[in-house]
């Protein structure tokens, strides 16, 4: 039965009811008109508002460049494809590298983190993909290695390279004439993959970057925000040192940190998921939250830092909490979890054999206003 049925239905029982107790109005108790529109309730199987359906995955299939689709592809969280929003492969030669929510000019907008070769630039657009223009372009900025973006707490943005992370304000202006977070102290900057921001408390926010090589510098890098100075380079307690950080995902809320880790090339150590709580100077208590076991997510005999890879803590409407995680497969795979376990959702990937996550850069949670 549909919503409007169940609405007409609803609006028939009201009118009979109303007129059913006027006519018995002259009764000696009648019945009030409050207690009468309290009797008028919705039906639990059609509720009036549904915030399930508003809440979106966005996927970016661009990296690795040489086998990607180079597709913006839109999905339900259940997995059911809904659109292709922008497809660079049929009229450029881009990759999409990463995807971001901002709201410009009032409006919700997609922010598209795009690499030509040895050149990089950001691109804006309707979350249709309606509308696309050159938001940052600075080829000095955003040259070769250049791999996700990320939105500062300032206004500003920061976008990952493979030597540091590049700062620009709020207009799309760079700031600095090098990158701002880079190698130094016991910071390493050899082959940067992935940047967010954290703020360990209400005074302090850092910068944390994973350096996607193998040990000693298979670290994550966590810097001043405004100077840009290392605070430390941090090999967390917890992963095995033959795994590679290869993306991140910072739960604000709780202050944590959800690191998705790839063996090294060679390494037996299949791919896991790790959680630390963010410090001003370190990353503690760290849970392994997830095991791949299984081999879903990447293959052990290539290096990390040229697989597929994406991870996304979310909380939302639809999910609650869930994790969603691009592999080196082609494939997107969802967490979820119940009494401090996660699993995979259905026990099997939630988008997979699909052209469109052919070479997955980046997942983005998107909830439409």
């Amino acid at each position: 039965m549909t919503r409007n049925h169940h609405f007409e239905i609803r609006s028939l029982f009201a009118v009979l009811l109303l007129g059913t107790l006027t006519n018995v109005s002259a009764c000696k108790n009648p019945i009030s008109k409050d207690k009468i529109e309290s009797a008028i309730v919705e039906s639990p199987e059609a509720p009036l508002q549904n915030p399930n359906r508003s809440t979106y995955l966005y996927t970016t299939s661009g990296f690795p460049t040489s086998a990607a689709s180079n597709i913006i592809a839109k999905w339900t969280l259940d997995g059911d494809l809904i659109q292709k929003i922008y497809d660079y492969g049929t009229s450029t030669s881009l990759s999409p590298m990463d995807l971001v929510l901002k709201v410009l000019d009032g409006r919700q907008k997609l922010l598209s983190l795009t690499i030509n070769g040895s050149v990089a630039q950001v691109n804006s657009m309707e979350l249709n993909g309606g509308d696309s223009q050159i938001f940052i372009f600075n080829p000095a900025a955003l040259t070769t290695g250049t791999r996700r973006l990320a939105l500062s707490e300032d206004g500003g943005y920061l976008v990952v390279r493979t030597a540091g992370v590049e700062k620009f304000n709020s207009s799309g202006v760079r700031l600095g004439t090098a990158p701002r977070y880079a190698a130094g102290g016991t910071c390493v900057a050899t082959a940067l993959f992935d940047v967010t921001e954290a703020k360990p408390n209400a005074t302090t926010t850092i910068v944390l970057a994973a350096n996607a090589a193998a040990s000693p510098n298979n670290k994550i890098n966590l810097y001043q925000v405004t100077s840009g100075a290392c605070i430390a380079g941090v090999i967390p307690t917890g992963p095995a040192t033959s795994l590679v950080p290869v993306g991140m995902s910072y739960d604000t809320d709780s202050n944590q940190l959800y690191v998705l880790y790839y063996p090294f090339t060679g390494a037996t150590t299949n791919a896991q998921i790790w959680r630390f709580d963010v410090g001003a100077t370190t990353l503690t208590n760290g849970t392994l939250i997830f095991n791949d076991v299984g081999g879903d997510i990447a293959v052990a005999n290539a290096a990390p830092s040229s697989l597929g890879s994406a991870i996304r803590f979310s909380r939302n409407p639809v999910d609650g909490t869930a994790i969603y995680v691009g592999t080196s497969y082609n494939s997107v795979v969802k967490l979820v979890e119940s009494s401090g376990t996660w699993t995979k959702w259905k026990n099997q990937p939630l988008i997979f054999d699909d052209i469109f996550v052919r070479g997955i850069s980046s997942l983005t949670i998107v909830t439409e206003e």
